[in-house]
């Protein structure tokens, strides 16, 4: 599994606007700035954070965008999730002979062990600098 840009610069988006939690909005100007991703980009992937009530938006010569929950309360797999479609080491399902396939009770454990270390995860640990759980 290769996660692409979306969940990349996604992830380093809402770290951004995590960090003003409770204190202040973000605009896209200065999330662009400071993390070096195009407007453009930038702006598409908060609507698909906003569309998925991760984020919300204030409009206006000051406005921005802010969590609509504190940063202990998002986990990383829900950035993940949403950006790429889901978490998935590969789709068995589509596959011709999934019913006697012999290895993809491996992959089905792999995803698990995935999605379990990325749900781990909550922003403020990120923002914290307290480390990460280790598996």
């Amino acid at each position: 599994m290769k996660l692409s840009t979306r969940s990349r610069y996604g992830l380093r988006i809402i770290l951004e606007i995590a960090k003003n939690y409770g204190k202040r909005v973000t605009s896209v100007k200065e999330i662009a700035t400071s993390q070096k991703i195009s407007r453009k980009y930038v702006e598409q992937i908060l609507i698909k954070l906003k569309k998925n009530n991760i984020i919300k938006s204030e409009r206006g010569i000051k406005g921005g965008y802010t969590l609509t929950r504190e940063p202990s309360q998002i986990k990383v797999g829900e950035i993940i999730e949403i950006l790429e479609n889901g978490i998935r080491i590969v789709d068995c399902k589509k596959c011709d002979i999934f019913k006697q396939c012999l290895t993809k009770d491996i992959w089905k454990e792999a995803e698990s062990i995935l999605k379990n270390y990325f749900y781990n995860i909550p922003l403020d640990k990120i923002l914290n600098g307290k480390g990460l759980k280790q598996f």
